[in-house]
């Protein structure tokens, strides 16, 4: 597990290595070459690295149950378990990407301040809010595999991906002018990667068939209608009150029940789906009050 977990974060080091030296060799400035890394950890990577760590809290939450199930040969137990938690993921993952996309320059404004680099900022928080989701995912598999006892599959996983990520970056930075951009492209690569590879030995070793409606389509419709609402609540306060802070705040709190009620709606839970959440209980018995199950 260890193994697996250094393999799989060792990308961010090699990334910069890779990104400071090619940049180096095409001639930009070492002063510009920091900016832009700057703004890509401590910026970009800071952000999407919040909802990221809700899958790694969910994949450790998910290796005993699974191995409990495991050892009990209840396969059965073994896919519920499996569902549930990748459609506990995606229902937070893929809201947070879709507003982080939306409100990119608002929250970059907000926490940072900073004006001089925010079109390049704004646009790698854009791109790159893909990510929030295929790492969610792809770090909840490696769990999940980990609870099946394929300890290796994640090590040699993460290893493939590694390798054709570094071929990619540094395709990516030669050949074009993307700059720190190619980072966050073959970040994406990655994680896309990973989920593919882990995704094929969970259904070829549990035969697990993976639920498509409720666990992917509900919740990007569900964060459309969000991210539609919070577009519309924050440009409206803003041209009427010119305070980003203000508007930035009321259109995250507007998020929260938009994207719930839109959820609830549309089907994406069930009752005992809800009830495993913090507060499951009352957050049920709200629920039907409101009668929106």
């Amino acid at each position: 597990m260890i193994l697996s977990t250094a393999v799989y974060n060792l990308s961010g080091i090699i990334d910069q290595g890779i990104f400071k030296h090619l940049m180096e060799y095409k001639g930009v400035e070492g002063m510009k070459i920091d900016e832009l890394w700057g703004i890509y950890s401590g910026e970009y990577k800071l952000l999407t690295n919040v909802p990221i760590a809700v899958a790694s809290a969910m994949a450790s939450s998910t290796i005993p149950a699974l191995t409990t199930a495991r050892v009990a040969r209840d396969r059965r137990e073994m896919r519920r378990k499996t569902g549930n938690a990748i459609r506990f993921v995606m229902v937070i993952c893929i809201p947070c990407a879709v507003g982080l996309s939306v409100l990119a320059a608002p929250i970059l404004t907000l926490l940072f301040g900073q004006e001089e680099y925010r079109a390049t900022s704004t646009l790698l928080l854009q791109t790159g809010s893909i990510s929030v989701v295929l790492y969610g995912m792809s770090t909840l598999t490696n769990g999940i595999l980990q609870g099946m006892d394929k300890m290796r599959l994640p090590v040699i996983h993460a290893a493939i991906s590694l390798a054709l990520h570094v071929g990619l970056l540094v395709g990516l930075i030669m050949l074009t002018d993307l700059g720190i951009h190619a980072v966050v492209w073959a970040n994406i690569f990655f994680a896309f990667l990973m989920c593919v590879l882990n995704s094929r030995s969970i259904a070829k070793y549990m035969r697990y068939r993976q639920e498509v409606l409720r666990t992917f389509l509900v919740p990007i419709a569900a964060s459309a209608l969000m991210g539609l609402a919070v577009w519309g609540v924050y440009h409206g306060l803003y041209a009427m009150l010119g305070s980003n802070t203000l508007a930035t705040l009321v259109a995250i709190v507007v998020a929260v029940p938009v994207y719930a009620v839109a959820l609830l709606l549309l089907k994406g839970l069930k009752e005992e789906e809800i009830l495993a959440f913090p507060k499951g209980r009352t957050l049920l018995r709200v629920v039907k009050k409101l009668h929106l199950m």
